[in-house]
């Protein structure tokens, strides 16, 4: 293999190369917050990606109605208090906040 071809096998982003350290350290590949359990996001992070999911999917096939009582629907970002740039803490629905 040429130099050229060996240097492309191995080029990551310096992105993809924070996320898979943060995703071998337990911690949340958008911030650096422990992750959930079973996730490579943190529970703030997981829900938002949920919701957005979920709206999209929704807008794809085109559907009116929604389930109010899912997990997804509990959680709004103005709930999340933002502190220095930094989402400090989650209060949500269902969700208790520990000291």
């Amino acid at each position: 293999m040429s130099q050229m071809t060996q240097h492309l096998l191995h080029a990551k982003s310096r992105q993809r190369k924070y996320q898979l350290r943060h995703e071998r350290a337990g911690l949340c590949i958008a911030c650096s917050r422990p992750a959930a359990s079973g996730t490579l996001f943190c529970e703030l992070h997981r829900r938002k990606r949920n919701l957005r999911n979920r709206e999209m999917l929704r807008k794809l096939f085109k559907r009116k109605l929604r389930y109010l009582h899912a997990e997804s629907y509990k959680f709004t970002e103005r709930k999340a208090h933002v502190k220095g740039g930094y989402i400090s803490r989650i209060e949500c629905e269902g969700v208790k906040k520990s000291d």
